[in-house]
């Protein structure tokens, strides 16, 4: 018997391509996560609570951490580091409360 194939979360068969569509849909469209189930093909993927689960996204974090690490240090070792501060809507119970995102550019 072949072994099973490594998975980015484990138990899970969700790929990179699925992964990377529910990370844009629930932080770059600003979807609810009970939604990006919703808006997945279906038959082609469960739409149990698997990828509703906001559990899905700290597990998409947890495989993008090394990534983040890698670009922090390169931040850190530039001579000029860039620095912007931005103010952002984010849902709120009720209402929409201001959010600020710092971002960060080094030399490259």
């Amino acid at each position: 018997m072949a072994a099973k194939p490594e998975t980015a979360i484990d138990k899970g068969m969700a790929g990179p391509g699925l992964l990377a569509y529910i990370a844009t849909s629930k932080f770059a469209d600003y979807l609810p996560c009970i939604q990006v189930g919703r808006h997945l093909p279906s038959g082609r993927v469960s739409r149990s609570r698997g990828p509703r689960s906001p559990v899905w996204c700290g597990d998409i974090a947890d495989l993008a951490e090394p990534l983040w690490e890698l670009m922090a240090e390169r931040v850190r070792a530039s001579h000029v580091v860039a620095t912007d501060d931005t103010i952002m809507p984010m849902l709120s119970k009720g209402k929409t409360a201001n959010a600020r995102m710092w971002v960060y550019v080094g030399d490259d």
